[in-house]
């Protein structure tokens, strides 16, 4: 987020914000935390303390509307979900510092750790290479996926390619769209290999079990 400059504020109370819980991941209209101010400021950015409405969560949020309402900002910052379920731990640490470095706006760390869980899966699946665009090509023979996901994973290799290496130049950039699509993708590569068969035998299990 931008520095926001103070230069003189109002204090009202009762602004409604409208957004994401950082914690539970609900769209909500956080409401005021009783006695607490909020600082109108300059007077484009309103800024106060509130409460997530969700009673299952109640999470302490401190957020604001700035530039005019443009922007919704949080702290804790809001954070793209992820299912971590039937994922390695190792490969889960990794996406996860890719979710937390984006959150912070630290994107070329976010990519550099998209790319690190992409090495992590080939670790797993014994894929083998001296570098990694072969150990994704033989990952090809190690799990099943759609052509499409394949040449995703390669363009998530070259994602965090441009972001470590100042002579890669195959994006025009490593922003916040870039690496939040790169985490979308990174999840479903995930989901195909690590979670649809785990589904599946859990539907399979709840099957009348016939002699």
């Amino acid at each position: 987020m931008k520095k926001i400059e103070v230069r003189g504020t109002q204090q009202h109370s009762g602004y409604v914000f409208n957004g994401t819980c950082p914690h539970c991941g609900r769209v909500a209209s956080f409401e005021s935390i009783p006695n607490s101010v909020d600082l109108h400021i300059n007077p484009n950015h309103i800024l106060g303390h509130r409460r997530c409405p969700n009673r299952e969560c109640n999470g302490y949020i401190f957020c604001g509307m700035i530039d005019n309402g443009t922007e919704f900002v949080t702290f804790p910052r809001q954070r793209i979900d992820f299912d971590k379920s039937s994922i390695p731990a190792k490969i889960v640490g990794h996406l996860e510092e890719a979710i937390t470095t984006h959150a912070e706006g630290c994107f070329t760390a976010s990519a550099m750790m998209i790319r690190r869980a992409i090495e992590e899966v080939c670790h797993d699946k014994e894929a083998k290479g001296e570098v990694l665009k072969d150990r994704i090509k033989a990952l090809r023979d190690k799990v099943t996926l759609p052509e499409r996901l394949f040449t995703g994973i390669d363009n998530l290799r070259l994602l965090g390619n441009d972001a470590a290496h100042v002579d890669a130049k195959d994006y025009d950039n490593i922003g916040k769209d870039e690496t939040s699509i790169g985490i979308q993708l990174a999840k479903e590569i995930l989901k195909s290999i690590y979670q649809y068969d785990d589904l599946v035998a859990k539907l399979e299990a709840l099957k009348v079990k016939t002699p």
